[in-house]
């Protein structure tokens, strides 16, 4: 009985290059969702006023219906983005949830900062619109423990 060697040894790199194949692209394309979230995360730290929005939603400031429409609505586009990735999959939504909870929470699921948020950019209305509609439903998802 004759054995074909190079024909063993294509067979079991295949079977050992595989999976170790896989499972270096799973951990590739892991730390690609990870660093999508923290490139967005480092817009919130670094951007002035993206800090004074938190800051005002944080401490319920009647000073947030007054704020910049622009500037919150730069907040929101960056809100957005989380939730896009999230669906899309280009973001670690355990993460996602973890990082931006409050923020999410603020401007969607509390009811007084939510109202403050929104008074000059349209109220309830607004916020209720069909465009924001996936980042209200990962505002659901955000049920930050204080």
């Amino acid at each position: 009985m004759s054995v074909d060697l190079g024909g063993l040894i294509q067979a079991l790199v295949l079977l050992v290059g595989i999976p170790i194949g896989l499972y270096q692209y799973g951990r590739a394309k892991r730390f690609e969702r990870l660093r999508n979230l923290n490139g967005i995360w480092q817009r919130f730290v670094d951007t002035a006023h993206f800090a004074r929005i938190f800051d005002l939603c944080d401490s319920e400031d009647a000073q947030l219906a007054r704020h910049s429409r622009q500037e919150k609505l730069q907040y929101l586009g960056s809100l957005e983005e989380v939730s896009l990735f999230v669906e899309m999959g280009e973001a670690d939504r355990a993460y996602a949830v973890y990082l931006f909870q409050w923020h999410f929470h603020y401007v969607f699921s509390d009811a007084t900062v939510s109202a403050l948020f929104w008074e000059n950019l349209g109220g309830p209305a607004e916020r209720d619109a069909r465009y924001w509609e996936k980042s209200r439903r990962f505002a659901c998802l955000c049920r930050p423990q204080a």
